[in-house]
């Protein structure tokens, strides 16, 4: 597959997933707006924007990390781990645009321990 066929059955893939799933991607947002309130950063996710950044930050990531290529069953286990990657990245831009650190942010926040944990109630 292609690099532009996996883009667009990505970007397909999710623009479905904020409809089907958008109770998942809302608790994921007000999570992260939760935290930021706490780690004083004045900054607050509405859902279209958060959706908007995560997509775009989700098509220029799978141009470096083929989650399509997968082996033994993976695949959503791959996807799970790069959703995480996507999130990470989108932070990190937004928190450097914003004036902040993203290490001072993501090693004082209620995210790295979650995340730590594997919770799975995010996405």
């Amino acid at each position: 597959m292609e690099i532009d066929e996996k883009k667009k059955v990505l970007k397909q893939a999710l623009v479905n997933s904020f409809v089907e799933d958008s109770k998942a991607y809302k608790n994921t947002i007000e999570f992260i707006n939760n935290d930021f309130f706490n780690s004083n950063i004045n900054f607050k996710y509405t859902y279209d924007e958060f959706c908007v950044e995560f997509l775009n930050q989700t098509l220029l990531n799978i141009e470096n990390i083929d989650i399509f290529n997968y082996s033994g069953g993976q695949f959503f286990n791959n996807f799970f781990k790069f959703n995480i990657y996507n999130l990470q990245c989108m932070l990190s831009e937004k928190l450097y645009k914003l004036g902040y650190k993203y290490d001072d942010y993501y090693n004082n926040s209620d995210m790295k321990e979650n995340l730590d944990e594997n919770n799975n109630d995010l996405f």
